[in-house]
């Protein structure tokens, strides 16, 4: 048995249907990426690791994830068919080194989404708050006997909620993602706007107070800020995945994805400057 052995999946026939175009990659890749990051990662980056030079830290990150999207763009003009970074490397390295990289995608989406599954349920629970309506103790935290929590209801219900609706045609998914990114995005024009005016630059006068921090093993600083950011860019690999269901996917995919992380980063910086202005 080869363990090495290659597979093209230019050879593989895909039943879906290509409706996809640039717009609703920019969109997936917006839903994506502008969730639980900018809502709460680039507040704890500014108080804890990096203050107002956090807006560096934003970009150091954003080309990081901009040079691992370049290649990421770069196999879907080559191998437009059955995207991801478990086929390109089924198609340039072997089945073995594939079957790592596909399990290492499943822990990186297994952190990378109950995070943003536990952020959501934060949420939720503020909501309820407002309202006098909390869960029980038994469901309102994680599995912790001692203290009486057995499982974090919310979060789980919304990993069902968003699975139920993964399992819809692209289309429909699509619309629904489309329409939550207007949501989000009108709530982050209306706090820029709203910030705008009560932004006091004095706050920005100590623009590094942790300084640059260390470039490895740094707990602190504008670098650690940035190894803190990069987590919230997380989610724009996914376009890759759409390469079966993209019209000219081996033009539409990387346009998609260079112009979501554009925007992203953009949004990002505006609003930390806003965030650690007021």
């Amino acid at each position: 048995m080869n363990i090495f052995r290659k597979k093209d999946p230019r050879q593989i026939k895909t039943e879906m249907a290509r409706s996809l175009r640039v717009a609703d990659l920019v969109f997936l890749g917006l839903g994506s990426m502008v969730g639980t990051g900018i809502f709460t990662i680039t507040g704890i980056g500014a108080a804890n690791y990096a203050g107002p030079s956090l807006v560096i830290s934003i970009v150091i990150a954003a080309i990081a994830v901009g040079i691992s999207a370049l290649f990421y763009a770069e196999f879907a003009s080559r191998l437009p068919a059955n995207g991801g970074a478990y086929s390109y490397t089924y198609a340039t390295l072997g089945e073995f080194p594939a079957w790592m990289v596909g399990w290492m995608i499943i822990m990186e989406f297994l952190i990378a989404i109950s995070s943003v599954a536990s952020g959501w349920g934060t949420y939720l629970k503020g909501l309820l708050a407002n309202f006098n309506i909390t869960l029980p103790t038994a469901l309102n935290g994680t599995f912790d006997p001692n203290k009486g929590t057995y499982i974090d209801l919310l979060p789980v219900l919304v990993m069902v909620a968003v699975t139920a609706l993964v399992l819809m045609n692209s289309k429909s998914v699509l619309r629904f993602n489309s329409f939550l990114v207007i949501l989000k995005f009108s709530a982050l024009a209306l706090f820029i706007i709203t910030g705008l005016f009560f932004i006091k630059t004095a706050n920005w006068s100590n623009f590094m107070p942790y300084g640059i921090g260390q470039f490895y093993g740094g707990k602190t600083g504008m670098i650690a800020g940035a190894s803190i950011m990069f987590f919230a860019f997380l989610g724009f690999e996914s376009l890759s995945m759409t390469v079966d269901e993209a019209k000219e996917p081996h033009k539409t995919v990387p346009r998609g994805i260079t112009l979501s992380l554009i925007i992203v980063t953009i949004l990002y910086v505006v609003v930390t400057l806003v965030l650690t202005g007021i």
